[in-house]
């Protein structure tokens, strides 16, 4: 995998093998917004599902800490 489209076109079972090779594609992208963005699509892929979303969502939590100015949001993140 090289590309985020690879990454969002996984099937929801096989994210949990593939974390590191997600995260590194997403921390190439250009800057934090993007990244945001990504995370965010690798979660609608997740939500309906029943698998484990703490990855994502610690990873959203910690780049939306940097970004965000309102914590209490970000946190929520961390919290899922």
């Amino acid at each position: 995998m090289n590309t985020l489209n690879e990454v969002l076109s996984l099937e929801p079972a096989k994210f949990d093998a593939h974390w590191d090779e997600i995260d590194r594609i997403i921390f190439r992208l250009d800057n934090a917004p993007e990244q945001i963005d990504a995370w965010e699509k690798v979660l609608l892929i997740l939500k309906p599902t029943v698998l484990s979303k703490g990855h994502p969502y610690f990873r959203l939590g910690v780049l939306r800490l940097r970004v965000d100015p309102d914590h209490v949001a970000a946190v929520s993140f961390l919290e899922q």
